[in-house]
């Protein structure tokens, strides 16, 4: 420790420099001094004087050798300013066993009464926690310590440190031990203890000295949660988050999933708590106080989230409180008395001895209730000191909220979390700034953008969108505005998110996940957000839907959001089947089978029916939609009519945690109909004319269409061909295509793979226990993401691949810099499409459209169509559910190779396999490979039986 350090803290306590003395620091507290030396420069020399009554059984903690010693110095100051007689204080007593006790404290007649151990704040303080209540026999310090002096009355684990407003804040987990007065030893504690400890009791203000009791939490008593509470220093087993998974291990819960479902229900719960708080003295109604019995406790919890399911959700829980059934019961007798007491027995029974909404183990009667009781307990005392709802972003909470997810929500059904650095990359690339800077000048007086996430899972997408928009509203003045209500709704909306209310709207088809979103809004700070529980692909006029996203009549469109940000599912088995008035909602809804999975592509659909013209999009796909054939093809061809493409990116398979699919986020901005209505207009002409024609600025156009088209050989030579009406309807579509996005530059993004990906992202994921979720690439100590997509404290920062985007969505001129030459390009978007394909089905290739094996003259071409070459057997391939395929001898192969085993087979052969969608392409990959013997193959591999040598 530097001396500059000590002085600022020992000045915060209180100490004053000496009068007449070097150096020397004083605090006097009801006549009692405290004196501090920091003569010279060696730290060995520096001591603490606790004066003559302060008894030191020995002076390891008198110095500033280690931090733990400013943790008892202000202990010590706190207990004298509570009024603890200096001479009743013990600094390191000396046991038979377990060592030295850090403050000690006794009473009138010189008994324990109080023993204090003392810890350094964040990763040793939760270290003691962890271990005191795992009963460490090892390494147990406190129970030890009581165990060789049971007049103690109290227990307590501290710490303290200066916050991040520079006040002292501070932590005391306290014991009770007055129901473990006979335990012989720490086994015994433990069978009788019930692992809870009592955060509020020794030094509130209201409590004297020797009067110690655990008052109910106030308001007042909610402590800011930082990340030293969450996801510390690496290796940090105490922390909030794994001292949960602790609770849940020591009580043998092994379904993670309703678990970690039970802990947002309480989470929902404290938010509701805390929006009820109406002053500081307000009594929290989320905690376990002293002695409280757990029947009131989960009524009260259960309120709470009845409340908050009706507030945030707009859901109503088939639920009755017990105030609503006593008025229900007084409707039919005069009093509430004796007599009525089985009614209300069997209320109770209904209503608690079930599997309610903190159920972590299943309850079915009385004994089960208070089984699992205990549990819920433990989690509350866990959560109840904390403050979690806040007025702007918490990083930190973001982050153990993300944990929880990794763990506690199964991804199925084609949905994955988005990781948040690509949610931010994508939210980032977005110009928000100037979707509000145009409302304002417009004079709209909803000039904030309206923003959707139709499958918004956790909530990640519309948290990154509401932080970056919340920004720009920080920044405009009143002078920004053009209007008078534009001011007042600028003054109305700048505090604490209120503008989302309005403009923010997320849809969640999972009822866990709507409500994770609601949860993970207000632990972000913005939790006005409209969050819908129900299908993301509903009719517009659905009973589900309101506000803007109910337009009354159910028609196809409903174009009013300025920007989109999602990643729906995809790859979602027989959805057609739960497709609410599909036939009427979805032009591709005809192109959709029974059996279909291509669901992204009704999403995709749904893209250009919410949003305006001119709006913008960033949204996750798969990468086949840019290839497949199908539904894909009628999706592409929708999408380059009504929407114009300014980026592609990317990023490969590990990107997700647990997508084996190579995924895309696709940057749109909506087309002006009026596009579409002049280059239609523009080939009608053309085509009864047969003159070429200048267009945006380039003469002879149709000539240029052909530079890309070597069908043909000329312009007379398209002339000649088009007349027949069969070529003709084939061109026209590529001649509108053309048109639409000539001259249309694309940012395109490639993460690559491997650690060339990681670098890329910014983040590895890790499955390891305790510190699932993604972690930064390279390692560093901030935890901050150094990605080459975005940078997260400079919007615009020219190196990284947003500002590409960003600038080329405004039509700025664009370069790549040298730090994304291996990650980035820059194509014109029509040499991205196969002009000269006869069939033309909207392909869009991300690599060159030139064939890389033209280049090698060793082996000739052939194509795979020629039956004296191969036979191609994919009407033979068949895939198979995997809870379908049992364990059997013979395996399962898809597009990358081996997927599993099956008790059948279809092959027996030599052949060879060539990936569909889903395959790798990169270098070293198993695109194409033999197989032998008895195989199953799937639809997501060609399969090729050769005939000659010569494949």
């Amino acid at each position: 420790m530097k001396k500059k350090e000590i002085e600022a803290f020992i000045t915060k306590l209180g100490f004053n420099l000496t009068n007449g003395k070097s150096e020397h620091w004083t605090l006097e507290i009801e006549k009692y001094k405290v004196g501090i030396d920091l003569k010279g420069d060696n730290i060995s020399k520096w001591n603490i004087d606790y004066g003559n009554d302060i008894k030191v059984h020995r002076r390891t903690t008198c110095n500033f050798s280690q931090a733990e010693n400013l943790v008892v110095l202000e202990c010590v100051i706190r207990l004298l300013r509570k009024g603890y007689p200096a001479k009743n204080i013990e600094l390191e007593k000396k046991w038979r066993v377990g060592g030295n006790l850090d403050v000690f404290v006794t009473d009138s007649k010189g008994k324990a009464y109080l023993m204090i151990e003392c810890k350094t704040w964040g990763k040793e303080y939760n270290k003691a926690l962890k271990i005191t209540l795992e009963n460490n026999t090892n390494k147990e310090q406190i129970l030890n310590y009581y165990l060789q002096d049971q007049n103690a009355k109290y227990l307590c684990l501290y710490t303290s440190h200066i916050n991040s407003t520079d006040e002292f804040d501070y932590l005391s987990n306290i014991i009770h031990t007055s129901d473990f007065k006979k335990a012989q030893n720490q086994i015994e504690i433990h069978e009788i203890w019930d692992n809870v400890f009592y955060t509020k009791g020794i030094f509130e203000p209201s409590i004297p000295a020797y009067d110690i009791s655990f008052l109910g939490i106030v308001n007042s008593d909610l402590k800011p949660i930082d990340h030293s509470y969450l996801t510390p220093e690496s290796n940090d087993e105490g922390s909030i988050f794994n001292r949960f998974a602790e609770i849940l291990r020591r009580h043998t819960i092994s379904d993670k999933s309703n678990a970690y479902n039970k802990i947002f229900n309480l989470f929902l719960c404290k938010i509701v708590d805390e929006d009820n708080a109406v002053d500081e003295n307000y009594e929290m109604e989320f905690q376990w106080k002293y002695n409280e019995n757990p029947v009131d406790v989960i009524y009260r919890l259960s309120d709470l989230h009845k409340k908050g399911m009706r507030d945030y959700m707009e859901l109503d829980v088939a639920d009755v409180s017990e105030d609503d059934f006593d008025n229900e019961l007084l409707k039919i007798v005069s009093q509430i008395n004796e007599k009525t007491k089985a009614i209300k027995d069997m209320f109770k029974q209904l209503r608690l001895y079930k599997n309610n909404e903190f159920a972590f183990k299943e309850v079915i009667n009385e004994r089960t209730f208070f089984e699992n009781a205990e549990i819920v307990k433990e989690v509350v005392k866990l959560l109840e000191p904390f403050k979690i709802k806040y007025e702007h972003k918490q990083k930190f909470l973001g982050d153990f909220f993300e944990r929880l997810l990794n763990i506690g929500i199964k991804q199925e059904s084609g949905q994955f979390f988005t990781p948040t650095p690509i949610t931010t990359f994508i939210c980032n690339s977005i110009p928000f700034e100037t979707i509000i800077e145009e409302k304002i000048n417009s004079k709209d007086n909803n000039f904030m953008p309206y923003v959707i996430d139709y499958a918004c899972g956790s909530g990640h997408f519309l948290n990154d969108a509401m932080d970056r928009i919340d920004k720009i509203l920080q920044l405009k003045e009143e002078k920004d505005f053009k209007t008078k209500t534009q001011k007042d709704n600028f003054y109305a909306w700048k505090r604490a998110y209120k503008w989302a209310k309005e403009f923010v709207y997320g849809i969640e088809k999972d009822y866990r996940l709507a409500k994770t979103t609601k949860v993970a809004c207000f632990l972000n700070g913005d939790g006005e957000a409209k969050i819908i529980y129900g299908d993301g692909l509903a009719p517009f006029n659905s009973s589900i839907y309101y506000g803007k996203l109910n337009n009354g009549t159910g028609e196809k469109q409903n174009p009013v959001f300025d920007t989109i940000v999602a990643n729906p599912p995809f790859s979602v088995e027989s959805f057609r089947m739960v497709l609410e008035n599909g036939k009427d909602t979805f032009d591709l809804f005809d192109q959709i089978t029974d059996k279909s999975d291509d669901i992204e592509a009704l999403f995709l659909e749904r893209t250009s029916q919410l949003l305006k013209e001119n709006g913008f999009a960033g949204i996750i796909l798969p990468s086949t939609i840019l290839l497949n054939r199908g539904i894909h093809q009628k999706a592409r061809k929708m999408l380059l009519e009504n929407f114009q493409i300014y980026g592609l990116c990317e990023f490969g398979t590990k990107a997700f945690t647990y997508a084996g699919q190579p995924t895309i986020a696709l940057f749109i901005k909506k087309r002006e109909k009026v596009e579409l209505d002049k280059v239609n207009v523009l080939i009608d002409d053309f085509r009864k004319k047969q003159l070429d024609f200048s267009f945006n600025g380039q003469k002879n156009i149709i000539s240029k269409y052909l530079e890309l088209n070597t069908i043909f050989d000329d312009f007379d030579d398209f002339l000649e061909k088009t007349k027949d009406g069969k070529i003709w309807k084939h061109e026209v579509e590529k001649i509108r295509i053309f048109l639409l996005n000539f001259n249309n530059k694309v940012v395109i993004g490639n993460a690559g793979d491997k650690d060339k990906m990681k670098l890329f992202l910014g983040y590895e994921h890790s499955s390891q226990t305790k510190y699932e979720g993604i972690h930064p690439y390279p390692f560093n100590e901030s935890g901050k993401i150094f990605s080459k997509m975005y940078d997260e404290e400079n919007l615009l920062n020219p190196d990284k691949l947003n500002t590409l985007i960003y600038n080329n969505f405004l039509n700025q001129p664009l370069s790549i810099p040298k730090s994304l030459e291996e990650y980035a390009e820059i194509k014109e978007f029509n040499e991205m499409l196969d002009f000269s394909d006869t069939t033309f089905d909207y392909r869009v290739y991300m690599q060159s459209l030139e064939n890389p094996y033209l280049e090698f003259t060793k082996y000739p071409l052939t194509n795979l169509s020629d039956d004296t070459i191969c036979e191609v057997l994919d009407h033979l391939r068949k895939p198979v559910k995997k809870s379908k395929r049992g364990s059997g001898d013979y395996i399962y192969y898809g597009a990358t190779g081996k997927t599993g085993m099956i008790d059948d087979y279809i092959f027996d052969e030599k052949l060879v396999l060539i990936g569909e969608d889903g395959a790798k392409w990169n270098k070293g990959d198993n695109t194409a490979f033999i197989i032998e013997g008895k195989s199953w193959v799937n639809n997501h591999a060609h399969i090729v039986r050769t005939k000659n040598e010569k494949l």
